[in-house]
């Protein structure tokens, strides 16, 4: 076990996977349930807007009616 910046103990193996990026199979990552918490103003603050060009493209791709379902699988601001 290591501690983190903020006094957090983790396990050294999904620390090492998070510098790494190897994680073993079958591995299940743990994260501490309020490691974002009071970050969401900076990403909305600080995150760069989407492309036009991409938005127009997305927009032709999937032709959206206003009459079916849309599943957004995007992170966000939480």
């Amino acid at each position: 076990m290591i501690r983190g910046t903020q006094g957090r103990v983790r396990d050294t193996a999904v620390q090492h996977a998070l510098c790494d990026g190897d994680r073993m199979a079958g591995e299940t990552m743990r994260f501490e349930p309020d490691l974002y918490r009071g970050t969401a103003g900076y990403y909305d603050r600080f995150r760069l807007p989407y492309p036009d060009a991409l938005i127009a493209d997305l927009l032709r791709r999937a032709a959206p009616s206003g009459r079916g379902r849309l599943l957004d699988l995007a992170c966000g601001t939480g």
